[in-house]
């Protein structure tokens, strides 16, 4: 009885302490989002959990920040369920690469909108802003 015991709450301890990456973060685990009403919270909940909204860092959502094209690619590719080809690593716009460390996550989401006819660019591979 004293090593089921044991067990129990060692596998306690330990699904706590991966709570958030087994259930996924929450309007909790932001600061700036503390003080937003249950509703509003709810619906930004559902945002971070349909994987459209990540966050700025760990613990600050951003809810101030201005959004970059980067990232509202990502959240309308998102929204509109277009199909993502995560694997892409070729951009048809001279001004989006993978090897940008701050944008270039948002390169397959920017061709999905590109395939939907949502964006096309300015002139010879430029994007639009």
């Amino acid at each position: 009885m004293k090593k089921q015991l044991s067990f129990v709450l060692t596998s306690a301890m330990a699904l706590s302490m991966f709570s958030s990456v087994a259930f996924g973060k929450t309007s909790f685990d932001f600061t700036d989002l503390s003080q937003l009403d249950a509703a509003t919270k709810a619906k930004f909940d559902a945002m971070i959990s349909a994987g459209i909204f990540e966050g700025m860092t760990e613990t600050t959502f951003g809810l101030k920040s201005q959004m970059n094209r980067a990232q509202f690619a990502k959240v309308a590719a998102k929204i509109l369920d277009l199909p993502i080809n995560a694997s892409l690593r070729v951009s048809s716009f001279i001004d989006v690469s993978t090897y940008d460390q701050a944008n270039g996550f948002a390169l397959p989401y920017i061709e999905a909108l590109k395939t939907a006819g949502i964006t096309n660019g300015v002139s010879d591979g430029g994007c639009n802003d």
